[in-house]
């Protein structure tokens, strides 16, 4: 799974919806690398949502793709429970003055 995404400049509602478009994009990639990663480890839901701190049911909700009741920290924590490394990096401006918002697994 790859994905990758430019944050977009504006004000007012157009930039809240770009907002919202992007943390929707993000939260979709996250959840198929759980999923990704809870197929190869062979997992229960059961088992995995334990690991993660939750219930069968919430994970299931989650990996089902209702994802406006989880937020992407809580994501990121769950991918951390569920075994993989979750590394955020910071980088300078871009030339260009618009920011980049990216997801890259790594298998």
């Amino acid at each position: 799974m790859s994905g990758a995404g430019d944050s977009r400049e504006g004000t007012g509602a157009d930039a809240r919806v770009a907002h919202a478009a992007d943390e929707a994009r993000i939260r979709t990639e996250l959840i198929g690398v759980m999923i990704d990663t809870i197929r190869s480890r062979k997992l229960t839901q059961v088992h995995a949502a334990k690991l993660c701190g939750t219930d069968q049911p919430t994970l299931s909700k989650v990996l089902r793709g209702r994802m406006e009741s989880v937020t992407i920290d809580k994501l990121l924590s769950w991918l951390a429970a569920l075994g993989r490394t979750v590394e955020i990096e910071i980088k300078p401006k871009v030339d260009d003055g618009v920011g980049r918002v990216t997801l890259r697994p790594i298998s």
